[in-house]
């Protein structure tokens, strides 16, 4: 998925050797399925192949995570939709170019994005209703990367474990002799770092500090609006803290787009999330606006 992974393992002395041989295995299992870089990964094989209405079987990963992929999409009100792909390609274009995609090409590539163009059928089939679809897992494939891997090293025996995918953290059990686990929460410029206290679930991070493209002095990020095809022009940096990777990863996806009343009103529709959103009114712009849920502060460690 083209990110670093860091991890940190407790346990017997014998599980540990057999513990980091299957999270290298199972990386390399969920890189097969999800990349959208891999031209022979399933994804691509099946947006590829698959014709308008024709069902097709897909391996038990894809099935699931498309499950809770139209799930969250409907939760968010298609914020969060992993049909952007022939949209996000475009500006992924755009931004290697420095060149602004046509209009005409974002409403032709937007023909073929919708969530409710995807469909998850029974016995691990889907079916994809549009020409041209390509599913996209960018916004959520690290968080679901890192919920299957946990589980198998709790099988395993792993007592405790921290698994850091792309600087999206997840985390199992507590460290000996610990109540939690401590995160380091980065800040854009101008804000300040944080360490966050994390006994379970998952806090993931979605900023624009890295991809941008800038044309006539407008900067455009590399999160892009599903519901629009437009890349967002307002710097935001948006941290979510969940009971697990998957949710944490895709509301950190789908809050980057939203506008802060509609990210209130989602946010209210998960049981125990917590987040902050540091934005700037342009990406240039010093001054920096703030806002959390309620329910942030308890997470952030003063020591």
């Amino acid at each position: 998925m083209g990110v670093r992974v860091i991890y940190h393992l407790y346990g017997e002395s014998p599980t540990l050797p057999r513990a980091e041989e299957l999270i290298v295995r199972s990386l390399e299992e969920l890189e097969n399925i999800f990349s959208d870089y891999r031209r022979d990964s399933e994804i691509n094989r099946l947006c590829r192949s698959v014709t308008p209405d024709s069902e097709q079987r897909v391996s038990e990963p894809l099935w699931e995570l498309c499950r809770r992929s139209l799930e969250l999409s409907e939760r968010t009100a298609g914020a969060f939709d992993v049909t952007v792909g022939p949209v996000s390609h475009l500006w992924r274009s755009a931004i290697k170019r420095q060149r602004l995609p046509r209009q005409d090409q974002v409403a032709a590539a937007l023909k073929s994005v919708g969530y409710r163009k995807l469909q998850v059928l029974p016995a691990q089939r889907i079916k994809l209703l549009a020409n041209n679809m390509q599913l996209d897992f960018g916004g959520i494939a690290k968080g679901y990367a890192a919920d299957v891997i946990l589980a198998r090293l709790d099988e395993l025996g792993v007592t405790a474990a921290l698994l850091d995918v792309g600087g999206d953290v997840t985390v199992l059990g507590v460290p000996p002799g610990r109540d939690s686990w401590q995160v380091r929460l980065d800040a854009p410029a101008g804000d300040r770092p944080l360490m966050l206290r994390l006994k379970s679930g998952s806090v993931a991070t979605s900023g624009d500090t890295v991809q941008r493209l800038v044309v006539e002095g407008i900067p455009y990020s590399h999160m892009i609006d599903p519901r629009t095809g437009r890349a967002t022009t307002t710097s935001h940096y948006t941290t979510v803290i969940a009971s697990d990777g998957t949710t944490a990863d895709a509301l950190a996806t789908a809050f980057s787009v939203l506008r802060p009343d509609e990210i209130a009103a989602h946010a209210a529709e998960f049981d125990g999330i917590a987040y902050r959103i540091v934005r700037r009114a342009g990406m240039a712009s010093p001054e920096l606006q703030i806002m959390a849920s309620p329910n942030f502060d308890q997470y952030i460690s003063e020591d």
